[in-house]
């Protein structure tokens, strides 16, 4: 994990997007990330499990000022 700004992280390590399921814990974190540093976060149903109808799908979440790697991602 990057310990210094998420800015920085997306600068030093080339990212564009990152994409992770939608269900899991780390999504927790995001609202905070988002508000913090003006990160942009899209979310993307899949389906659902027929087991017990809980829906299921990607996040995906871009460097600042990059909307249209989330567009393009989202749109493939």
């Amino acid at each position: 994990m990057c310990k210094l700004s998420q800015e920085s992280c997306w600068r030093n390590h080339c990212l564009w997007l990152v994409s992770m399921s939608s269900s899991g814990r780390l999504m927790d974190l995001y609202p905070s990330l988002q508000l913090q540093e003006d990160i942009q976060i899209a979310a993307m149903p899949l389906s659902y499990l027929e087991c017990n109808g809980r829906p299921f799908g990607i996040a995906a979440m871009a460097a600042r000022n990059r909307e249209d790697v989330l567009l393009r991602f989202m749109s493939a």
